[in-house]
């Protein structure tokens, strides 16, 4: 029997949220973290500042505050439109600043959390499973919100307030009793936030099986290019071969020591590829701007193509360097962070 006392706000029955697959024998680790109430939203919830328990939560790096990770992918047929369906809109809210593939600073307009729609300010270009995620931090996941419900308001429901939670960073969890868009937050991030939440197992339990529905370790395969005079070239030469199924994460370079002589007229200019004369995976172009990277300085090739980041067995990566008259290089390291599949 649920009374109502004068003065006491009700609101809907709460389910308790059970994230641990044993807990008795479950040893697991919670740090208390500050939730924004300005920044939190949960659209699956009718009191959408009430945020349920198993959201993975990121950290907004102007405010210092946590809210449910707002990421998620793109699922709807290519179009150029203001407005397109992605797979989990939960963790979003209107005014949050998106990017969506490679449109970014895209200011929300509105949400509709039945049908997962998102409304942008303008029509953009967009694709099927891109990425989509909040350009506010927060897309990073830090750990999962163990509270059954955490308020987000005041008792009269008239503005929002923060509340502290209990963040779960350690321990077995059941992938049922998780929130949002797991698969998105777990495979689409970056190796080193995936570092921050290595801790974090989830068994699922749909099936009965030990599953990690985590990203496989992120493993480095390291090629050094010989230095390359002013004027001389690197022709299409292999740097990679997939000893098993593997999906090209990310390719950095690093120059050893300085090289010289790169600029608008003497560009350098780098091509990866899938297999020999094959599907480019990445190219960048040194001009000035952007600038050669200085000697012990990473910089990152470029944005992979997805039709090429995935190499079975035998696959080869190769690599070509054009240089201008006087771009001189000296040897250069050609760093692949790779996934086994």
């Amino acid at each position: 029997m649920t009374q109502r006392l004068a003065g006491v706000d009700s609101i809907a029955e709460i389910t308790p949220y059970a994230p641990f697959v044993h807990e008795a024998l479950n040893l697991h680790e919670m740090l208390p973290v500050l939730v924004g109430g300005a920044e939190s939203y949960d659209g699956g919830n009718a009191q959408v500042k009430d945020v349920r328990g198993g959201f993975f939560l990121g950290r907004v790096t102007a405010t210092g505050k946590f809210r449910p990770c707002p990421r998620t992918r793109v699922n709807d047929s290519a179009d150029t439109a203001a407005a397109f369906v992605v797979d989990d809109a939960d963790s979003f809210k209107a005014g949050d600043e998106i990017t969506v593939g490679d449109d970014t600073a895209l200011t929300i307009s509105s949400i509709d959390y039945t049908t997962n729609t998102i409304t942008v300010g303008s029509s953009i270009t967009f694709a099927d499973n891109e990425p989509v995620f909040c350009e506010d931090g927060s897309a990073a996941p830090r750990g999962v919100l163990r509270n059954d419900l955490l308020r987000l308001q005041n008792v009269d429901r008239t503005a929002n307030v923060d509340n502290q939670g209990d963040m779960i960073v350690r321990g077995l969890l059941k992938y049922s009793s998780l929130k949002g868009d797991v698969a998105a937050i777990l495979e689409d991030i970056s190796a080193d936030e995936y570092e921050v939440i290595k801790g974090l197992y989830i068994d699922d339990v749909l099936t009965g099986d030990i599953a990690i529905n985590a990203p496989t370790p992120l493993q480095t395969f390291y090629y050094t290019l010989a230095d390359l005079a002013a004027d001389a070239d690197l022709s299409e030469t292999v740097i990679f071969a997939a000893g098993q199924a593997v999906t090209i994460e990310s390719i950095y370079i690093v120059p050893i020591a300085a090289s010289t002589g790169v600029d608008a007229s003497n560009t350098s200019a780098w091509t990866v590829k899938k297999g020999i004369a094959g599907t480019t995976l990445v190219t960048q172009t040194y001009d000035g701007t952007p600038a050669f990277p200085a000697a012990g300085a990473e910089a990152r090739l470029g944005d992979l193509a997805a039709a090429a980041k995935n190499l079975a067995l035998g696959d080869v990566l190769t690599l070509t360097v054009t240089n201008g008259t006087t771009a001189d290089l000296d040897a250069t390291l050609v760093i692949i962070n790779f996934r086994p599949q």
